[in-house]
């Protein structure tokens, strides 16, 4: 067997972990395969349960990236990747576009956000993590951000503006940055990720001309450091040529650039190295070597780097996790330290030197400033006009003011002016500034001009999130969710504007196909949450609630196409719920040993064909779960990351796996053939069919898209302007004629396709509702929002009111007098909804696209079924259709004998009770049942037009209630009384 040595082992995908973990330093010591090393971590956590900030979870994220890039070895050759994607770009000559991306023979895909997360409100809000930031010497409104996974950023102007500078290269993740103090232009690059071991690297990198384009300048896995990762830069204050280097594997330095380097410590783990900003033959460092010990300790070195030993006096040597040093202009003698400690990660102590790293005195060992997860972020600086003033992140941010010796949290919640977003990695001073300070968190990049007393967020325009998922609305485009790493779920509730309704590791979400605002989201080890009038509530964990089977990081979870009450979980057995979540029922038995990591169901028959796998065996019922066959996925090469069903027959199977391969099966999954062609050997991370004859299929990797059909047999590029960075998510709107992705430190991104798309559905509509339009015009106001666009919703809070159906656009067509929500029912039972959308009410009755030009158009509609037809206005009085009807219907509901109930006007449905009320009779701003009441206790005697929101100011007072008074006495148009 093949092993991964001590240069390729955790210490890069996974560095953070198995550092301050003691659970995890033998793996330091010996040679462990992936395998061996998560055996490793079992056994530890065996009968422990889980525990917050103590490395379980960043573990997880880690192994879970791992297991599906692997190679049946338990291998990952560091710089896969940069090869494998410099390969196929050299077989296909796709050059460099112009705004940055990779050029394609097809596909043009553009940013669709989020370009600003909103702070305000109980969830923070975040736009991703940002691992490290440097400022410009000279220049203070050049700064440079580094990020995980999506690469490093620039501005020019003090964080108003940010432009990418690595989109072109094939790995995009930065563990640190520095420019030169002696000349601005040259800068060195860590690439990685170290604190989250989320991405590929390739050693140093060098730029010469201010991060415009950038060299390899060694470290890289073919030299001594293997595939280690860089944590730390430090370069020389006279000399760009001379820099040190701490790694995974000792400090390095170089005194040629980059184009060589010598190991100057031996072998062992660094974490931290600086100048003494004084003196640059003396520099300190923070590590362990494996021949002093395991733990970490101070070191120094009078001799430019060339020698190193230990520091012995007042600072731990055998205590000590991950340590990071401090040091400030206002006296260079002085060099804090804060210490986490070696086991489970939280405070050890902070510690001074004023004798230039000597010796050392303890000032603190409380409050708990790290909150146990110093192995993943640990942060500190010092004031550089105030010696006494300290800044230390962990999980929070605190402050002291009196050398350490006393701290006082300093951040607070969301919405605050102090709020900055949990996991501190990063804390920058303006040089030689009084009082600006900059903080780098899992949610994006924080500055204060006042000592930490209030914050600003800076993180518009940095497109970082890292989604793992996402789902849409089809029949309302604007509807787009998306679950992020440790910035919870994003929802779009404009075309520019991103809120965050639900905190934490959000792995996975599901919008009803129905009714835009009935949501679930899936956080990481498998928790599911449902959107509920008070928030979102927990309806099922694997870990609390009886069930007590393990789960994947990212357990997968599906709803039904057709019926949002019915949903699906895979554990080590697959859970549904008929009930939109209140009951669970297993329905599978124990089918693995380790986990579900993939499943879909067949949208044609969902009820009945389910398929899931583990990564190493497939999993499958034709009956809805009372059998199932288990299948050894030994012939496919690479752990299965995605299983996608044919939308119209459910033997027609897709799926992908880790080893840049997808298979296809017509026969349910008995056998598999390989049509992976020439796609490069990276992790293809999920496969999405277009229907229609064409047969198009799309896959998703760890670089680009890539689709074939019947007219390409081999895989073509699709990623024309989509930066190098890895794909997660693939989602098709056929309403839109687009393709989303949701990429893993870019953001997500959307493209035309072409061909034919899922069915669609028209309805030509004739109704009597009055509209709100101005009433010197007659027709609806061209009201804009901030966007220039139109908001085409209300969204009422009380349920069952509740519609969240964002539509926009940019104009109003002509004699168009207001909006109406259109409804399809099911023709088996009028309670069912199955889609809705918004559209134009015509002066003329008839109802229109909100572009004005076509009969309504529902998408994703089976075109051979008949509907109920709803149509509701703002103001919730709403009619229906007397019976189900075909696509393609002429329905007037001007006239009575076509609508339920035979009245034309409004008129309770008394099996729907929620369908044809009159709307917010006492006009207090919500639909209750007080209305409810009112209606019935006066519908007698009141002849009077009731009010919708007419003035969309989202409440219904008198002033729209004279809006309508004087509409209907002014123009003579159809009109609705509830009498």
């Amino acid at each position: 067997m093949k092993y991964l040595s001590t240069i390729v082992i955790l210490l890069l995908y996974g560095c953070n972990y198995a550092y301050a973990q003691a659970w995890l330093t033998p793996i330091y010591q010996t040679e462990y395969s992936f395998q061996e090393a998560k055996a490793s971590f079992q056994q530890e956590w065996d009968g422990k349960s889980y525990q917050k900030s103590k490395g379980f979870k960043q573990y997880s994220r880690w192994a879970r990236f791992m297991e599906e890039r692997v190679d049946e070895n338990g291998m990952l050759a560091p710089d896969k990747l940069w090869k494998e994607v410099n390969k196929y770009k050299a077989n296909h000559d796709i050059k460099t576009s112009g705004s940055g991306g990779e050029k394609s023979v097809v596909g043009e895909w553009e940013f669709i956000g989020p370009y600003h997360v909103s702070d305000a409100g109980d969830e923070p809000g975040g736009m991703g993590r940002i691992n490290c930031l440097e400022i410009h010497p000279v220049d203070h409104d050049i700064m440079y951000a580094g990020t995980p996974s999506g690469g490093l950023w620039r501005t020019t102007n003090g964080g108003i503006d940010w432009e990418p500078l690595t989109d072109n290269l094939p790995i995009i993740g930065v563990s640190d940055v520095k420019v030169a103090p002696s000349d601005p232009s040259v800068m060195y690059m860590a690439t990685g990720d170290c604190d989250g071991g989320h991405t590929y690297t390739i050693g140093m990198m060098r730029s010469d001309d201010a991060g415009e384009t950038w060299t390899p300048a060694g470290l890289d896995p073919s030299t001594g450091l293997g595939g280690n990762p860089i944590d730390e830069i430090a370069i020389h204050p006279y000399d760009d040529k001379i820099v040190i280097a701490a790694t995974g594997v000792g400090l390095f330095k170089t005194t040629n650039g980059g184009t060589s380097w010598s190991l100057v410590t031996g072998m062992g783990w660094f974490r931290d190295v600086k100048y003494k900003l004084d003196d640059p033959n003396v520099l300190f460092a923070t590590g362990y070597e494996f021949t002093l010990g395991t733990h970490t300790k101070f070191y120094r070195s009078e001799n430019g780097g060339n020698d190193w030993y230990p520091i012995q006096t007042g600072i731990p040597t055998n205590e000590a996790g991950r340590m990071v040093v401090a040091l400030t202009p206002d006296d260079p003698d002085y060099v804090y330290v804060l210490a986490a400690e070696y086991g489970g990660g939280g405070f050890l102590g902070l510690y001074r030197s004023t004798n230039g790293g000597n010796s050392f005195a303890q000032m603190a060992d409380s409050p708990e400033l790290v909150s146990g997860q110093s192995a993943y972020n640990l942060a500190l600086c010092v004031s550089p006009t105030n010696k006494s003033e300290l800044y230390a992140g962990g999980v929070s941010l605190f402050k002291s003011t009196d050398e350490g010796a006393t701290w006082e949290q300093t951040i607070g919640l969301s919405g605050m002016s102090n709020y900055v977003h949990v996991d501190i990695h990063d804390l920058d001073f303006y040089p030689e500034s009084t009082g600006t300070l900059f903080a780098s968190s899992d949610g994006g990049l924080y500055k204060s001009t006042n000592n930490g007393v209030s914050w600003k967020d800076l993180s518009d325009g940095l497109h970082i999130t890292q989604f793992y998922s996402m789902d849409l609305f089809v029949n309302n485009p604007s509807v787009l969710l998306g679950g992020t790493q440790d910035n919870g779920l994003l929802n779009r509730t404009t075309p520019l504007e991103w809120g965050n309704t639900f905190n934490s590791d959000v792995v996975s979400c599901e919008i009803s196909p129905t009714h835009s605002d009935s949501i679930f989201v899936v956080t990481n080890g498998g928790s599911v949450w449902r959107q509920s009038a008070m928030g979102y509530e927990n309806v099922l964990n694997p870990y609390n609630t009886g069930i007590w089977e393990a789960s994947a990081w990212d357990a997968p979870f599906i709803m039904h196409p057709h019926n949002s009450n019915k949903i699906l979980i895979g554990y080590q057995s697959i859970w549904k719920s008929d009930d939109h979540g209140d009951s669970w029922n297993n329905i599978s038995g124990l089918l693995t040993s380790t986990v579900i990591t993939a499943m879909d169901v067949a949208p044609s028959q969902p009820d009945e064909h389910i398929y899931a796998s583990d990564g190493t065996h497939f999993f499958k019922t034709n009956n809805g779960g009372i059998s199932w066959v288990t299948i050894d996925l030994y012939m496919i090469d690479g752990y299965v990351t995605d299983i996608e069903v044919s939308s119209d027959n459910p033997y027609d199977l897709l799926m992908s796996t880790g080893q840049g391969k997808v298979y296809s099966s017509l026969n349910g999954g008995d056998t598999w053939t390989d049509i992976s062609g020439d796609l490069p050997a990276i992790s293809a991370n999920a496969v999405m069919a277009q229907p229609g004859p064409e047969q198009r299929v799309y896959v998703a990797m760890d670089v680009g898209v890539y689709y074939r059909d019947v007219f390409t047999p081999n895989w073509q590029p699709f990623f024309d302007n989509l930066p190098n960075v890895m794909v997660y998510d693939l989602e098709i709107n056929p309403c839109e004629g687009k393709l989303y992705a949701a990429t893993f430190g870019r953001g997500i991104w959307s493209t035309d396709i072409e061909g034919q798309l899922l069915n669609g559905v028209s309805y030509s509509i004739d109704v009597n509702l009055e509209g709100c339009f101005d009433n010197s015009s007659g027709f609806m106001e061209n009201i804009l929002d901030e966007y220039d666009l139109i908001p085409l919703s209300q969204p009422y809070s009380e349920s069952p009111w509740y519609y969240d159906g964002e539509e926009y656009v940019n104009s109003i067509p002509n004699n168009v007098v207001d909006w109406v929500l259109l409804e399809l029912r099911s023709q088996s039972d009028a309670d069912q909804l199955i889609a809705t959308k918004a559209a134009f009410l015509k002066q003329d009755g008839s109802i229109v696209e909100p572009d004005g030009s076509t009969d309504p158009l529902f998408c994703g509609i089976d075109p051979v079924q008949s509907y109920y037809i709803v149509v509701r206005h703002r103001n919730h009085m709403a009619i229906m259709s007397d019976i189900a009807k075909f696509p393609g219907s002429h329905i007037d509901l001007t006239d009575a004998a076509n609508v339920f109930g035979g009245f034309d006007q409004v008129s309770y449905l008394g099996f729907m009770n929620y369908a044809m009320k009159a709307g917010d009779i006492d006009a207090n701003g919500v639909i209750t049942v007080d209305d409810f009441n009112v209606y019935a206790a006066e519908s007698a005697i009141i002849n009077d037009y009731l009010s919708g929101d007419c003035n969309m100011d989202r409440t219904v007072t008198v002033t729209d209630l004279n809006m309508y008074k004087n509409n209907a006495s002014s123009i003579a148009i159809p009109q609705v009384r509830y009498d």
